[in-house]
């Protein structure tokens, strides 16, 4: 993804949940709460990056975004934290992390529930 085209979706991304402290953004389709942060932040998942059962959760503080990346193992039910990234509110990348560690799985926590949706969407066996 080229620079310019990053900082948009960031900014996109930013501008959506910046209303979440309002009622809009529970109102839009394309972001689904699935839980808090331990500091009270809501962690969402974005309906639109989910790519066959790689997905994503975003959560915004006062100073950046960050993105969470997952793989969920339907089949096996497995979940894969895949890395994630910092963004500033400009949409400038702060930090990033790539690695693939597997965590164990609970439908009550917010990549579980998460995982729960991607499972269903595409119609896992057993899901």
């Amino acid at each position: 993804m080229s620079r310019k085209l990053a900082m948009a979706a960031v900014g996109v991304i930013t501008a959506a949940l910046s209303l979440v402290n309002g009622s809009v953004f529970a109102q839009d389709s394309r972001y689904i709460k699935v839980g808090e942060t331990e500091k009270g932040e809501y962690l969402f998942l974005d309906t639109e990056k989910i790519e066959g059962t790689y997905f994503k959760l975003y959560t915004l503080t006062d100073t950046a975004m960050y993105e969470l990346s997952y793989y969920a193992s339907c089949g096996e039910t497995r979940l894969f934290y895949e890395g994630g990234a910092a963004y500033s509110r400009s949409g400038h990348l702060l930090t990033e992390k790539k690695e693939s560690e597997e965590m164990s799985f609970s439908p009550n926590s917010p990549a579980g529930k998460a995982m729960v949706y991607v499972c269903r969407s595409v119609h896992a066996r057993g899901w």
